[in-house]
């Protein structure tokens, strides 16, 4: 009786899942903040995030001086409503051999992003965007 439960709810999972990750597929994207937080430190920094198909960009400019990190898109999980910016993603993100995550959240009045950089699965960074625009291409 206990196995015909844990397959029932294996299998519940699974579909919940399924269906959670079937929803997730959304148009190329940009984001650009100038808020941005590490470590509990606010730091005044124009930044730009660009999906395009499996690739997204991080595009950091401080005092005329820009920076760029590659990310390749593995997974995504999550529900966006791209006419009203409502939902929450979550991009399993690697990028020179770093996993990453990216979870973007959109509430009424609000769009942020946290970037999320993992070492050995242990979070080893943390940085925390509050999202002035999104534009979809």
């Amino acid at each position: 009786m206990k196995q015909i439960i844990k397959s029932t709810i294996i299998v519940i999972l699974i579909f919940s899942f399924s269906s959670i990750k079937g929803q997730s597929n959304i148009s190329d994207f940009t984001l650009t903040s100038n808020n941005v937080s590490s470590e509990g430190q606010n730091i005044e920094l124009s930044t730009t995030m660009t999906k395009t198909e499996n690739t997204i960009v991080w595009t950091q400019l401080k005092n005329g001086v820009s920076d760029s990190s590659n990310f390749t898109i593995t997974d995504l999980i999550g529900y966006w409503d791209e006419s009203s910016s409502i939902g929450e993603l979550i991009f399993s993100l690697v990028s020179e051999q770093n996993d990453c995550v990216l979870i973007l959240t959109g509430q009424s009045d609000d769009l942020s992003a946290t970037l999320i950089y993992l070492l050995d699965g242990v979070e080893d960074d943390r940085y925390l965007f509050d999202i002035n625009s999104i534009s979809y291409n």
